[in-house]
């Protein structure tokens, strides 16, 4: 692609090739699991069901954390997996 303006043509864009799928749904909260014998008053580890592949594949899971124990609607992300589809598990320190 490239544009045109008063002054002439542009130089030609880079080739870009994109593919689009729709989105997973999340894993469901039942498919959480806290492991006891790995969490601790100030810790918990976490654990959860993989989504299956669908149209595309997996790259990875976002963890979310409600910023207080009132029900927040303000969440910080504490884990990002991106390019880690096999990370399933996380230890949430500092609680």
């Amino acid at each position: 692609m490239r544009s045109k303006n008063l002054e002439g043509y542009s130089l030609w864009s880079e080739y870009l090739e994109l593919a689009a799928s729709p989105l997973p749904a999340a894993p469901l909260a039942a498919s959480m699991l806290k492991l006891s014998d790995l969490s601790s008053k100030t810790s918990i580890q976490l654990q959860w069901s993989k989504v299956p592949d669908a149209a595309a594949k997996t790259s990875g899971y976002y963890l979310w954390m409600a910023l207080n124990t009132r029900g927040s609607e303000d969440y910080v992300l504490i884990m990002n997996g991106t390019d880690r589809p096999e990370l399933n598990e996380f230890l949430v320190k500092g609680l």
